[in-house]
């Protein structure tokens, strides 16, 4: 039996989906309901201020509205780009 993943990155929503033989079915978010009927999450990842990672998905936004500076999201936008030129544009 095959077995395949596959994940949409989004910049602010991603999406995966399994396959299993012929059995194809999209994630759940954990976080309950998203525009999607819960098969998409924010892609959004808040840390602490020591560099350890807090959130993800849902809780990670909404814990960036009050700490902004700790909060990574849209990398997808710098992918393949020379470290220097991603880290200038970030």
């Amino acid at each position: 039996m095959s077995k395949a993943i596959g994940i949409d990155l989004g910049t602010c929503n991603s999406a995966a989906a399994f396959a299993m033989g012929r059995e194809i079915a999209m994630v759940r978010s954990r976080n309950g309901a998203s525009p999607y009927g819960g098969k998409s999450f924010p892609s959004f990842v808040l840390f602490t201020y020591d560099g350890e990672m807090q959130a993800v998905g849902k809780p990670a936004r909404a814990g960036g509205l009050l700490e902004p500076e700790l909060l990574v999201w849209g990398v997808k936008r710098l992918v393949g780009l020379p470290y220097q030129t991603a880290k200038n544009k970030g």
